[in-house]
């Protein structure tokens, strides 16, 4: 017989929250745009780096 989701002992219930919540603190950190694709714009632009 399965267990049902009330069954689940509070500390996996507690676990399973915690590792959703830090995927997705470390989702929120990648970059929204990408290191090469920004060099290539800026580059494109005709702008001098620093400026």
């Amino acid at each position: 017989m399965e267990p049902s989701q009330a069954e689940t002992p509070f500390s996996q219930l507690l676990l399973r929250w915690a590792a959703y919540q830090i995927a997705g603190f470390i989702a929120s950190m990648k970059p929204k745009h990408l290191a090469g694709q920004i060099s290539a714009d800026v580059a494109a632009s005709g702008n001098p780096t620093g400026a």
